[in-house]
C-alpha cells in the first residue's frame, strides 16, 4: 500500500465536508460540519481566524492543510499537517489560524470518551499484561500538547474517514474504527496523556475529576468548597492546580465553560435570554456584557455555521 499522505487526507475530509451539506453542490462553503458519527467533525476555512475563543472538548484535532496557533494563558501550541492536538480535559482557546483560497484550513476533530479509552486502555493491558508501560507525566503537565502524527496514526485517520463516506460502513465499522484511532495514539504520540487520563491514577486525575464536576454543575453557582472536597483537596491547592492547567482560577474557568455552552446554544437558534437563561444567568445584561468581552462580539452577533 502506497504511504497515506496529508494531501490524501485532506481530499478525503473535502468530500465529506461537501456530503454533509448537498445542497451546497460544487460549492464549499465554509465552517465545520458533523457526520454520521456524531463525535467526528470536519471544518473547513478559507480565511484568517485573529483572537478567536473556542471550548476545545477532549479530543484529537488534526490538520490536513492550513495551520493553528493555540494559546492557553503562557502556554502555545502550534498544528498543521504534521503536528495535531490532543486534549484530556475541556479547555477554553484562543487561536489564530492561518488559511487561504489556494491552502484552505482542512481538517478533523475526533471526539474522545473517558469510558472509551479507559475500557480500550483494560483491553490493552489485559493483552499485553508484561508490556512496559508509559511513564507517568509530570505532575505540572498540561491535559493538552501537540503530538506528531506518525504513519500508525494517519493509516487509521484515513480508514476512519473513507468508513464515514458510506452510510452503511459508518453503521457496521465506525465505532470499530474510532476505536482503531485511539489504539494507534494509545501505542504512539499521545501514550502518556491517555494512559494518565484512562486510569485516573496519574498527576492529572484531580484535575480531570474537578472539570466533570465543574462540566456537570456549570449552570449552577460554583461553590469552591463544596468543588475541593468532591477531588479531594484543599481549596487553595484547587486554585493551584487550575492555573498551573488552565491559567484560570475555578471561577474564571467555569465562567468561560458557562459562555461557551452559551454560544452554542446561540448558533443552534436560541435566543439570547433564552441561552443566558439555560447556562445559568439571572440577567441578560450581565450575560451580554460577558459574552462581549470573552468573544469579542455581541451575542445577537452569534449565527449558525452553514
Amino acid at each position: 500500500m502506497n504511504p497515506i499522505t496529508r494531501e490524501h487526507l485532506q481530499h478525503v475530509t473535502e468530500q465529506l465536508y461537501q456530503q454533509q451539506a448537498p445542497e451546497l453542490q460544487a460549492r464549499m462553503d465554509e465552517g465545520i460540519r458533523t457526520t454520521t458519527v456524531p463525535n467526528v467533525r470536519v471544518f473547513y476555512y478559507t480565511h484568517n481566524l485573529h483572537n478567536e475563543s473556542v471550548l476545545y472538548e477532549p479530543s484529537l484535532v488534526l490538520l490536513f492543510s492550513g495551520r493553528k496557533h493555540g494559546r492557553l494563558g503562557p502556554h502555545v501550541f502550534n498544528y498543521d499537517a504534521a503536528q495535531g492536538l490532543l486534549l484530556t480535559a475541556s479547555y477554553p482557546i484562543e487561536y489564530d489560524s492561518e488559511a487561504s483560497t489556494t491552502e484552505p484550513l482542512v481538517g478533523v476533530q475526533i471526539y474522545l470518551k473517558h469510558a472509551d479509552v479507559a475500557q480500550l486502555l483494560r483491553e490493552v493491558v489485559a493483552l499485553t499484561p508484561h508490556a512496559p508501560r508509559p511513564e507517568p507525566i509530570k505532575a505540572n503537565a498540561l491535559g493538552i500538547e501537540s503530538i506528531a502524527v506518525d504513519d500508525a496514526l494517519r493509516v487509521q485517520v484515513w480508514h476512519l474517514l473513507q468508513t464515514l463516506l458510506d452510510p452503511v460502513a459508518t453503521a457496521l465499522f465506525g465505532q470499530a474504527r474510532l476505536n482503531a484511532v485511539t489504539y494507534a495514539l494509545l501505542t504512539g504520540a499521545g501514550a502518556r496523556l491517555l494512559y494518565d487520563w484512562g486510569t485516573q491514577e496519574g498527576a492529572l486525575a484531580q484535575f480531570h475529576r474537578a472539570v466533570d464536576y465543574i462540566e456537570q454543575h456549570y449552570n449552577q453557582d460554583l461553590r469552591l468548597d463544596a468543588l475541593a472536597k468532591h477531588v479531594g483537596m484543599s481549596v487553595s491547592s484547587l486554585h493551584r492546580a487550575f492555573k498551573r492547567h488552565t491559567a484560570d482560577s475555578p471561577l474564571q474557568y467555569a465562567k468561560k465553560i458557562r459562555l461557551n455552552r452559551a454560544h452554542s446554544l446561540l448558533v443552534q437558534g436560541h435566543n439570547v435570554q433564552s441561552a443566558a437563561m439555560q447556562v445559568g444567568y439571572e440577567s441578560t445584561s450581565q450575560f451580554s456584557r460577558e459574552y462581549t468581552r470573552y468573544f469579542k462580539r455581541n451575542p445577537k452577533m452569534s449565527k449558525r455555521d452553514v
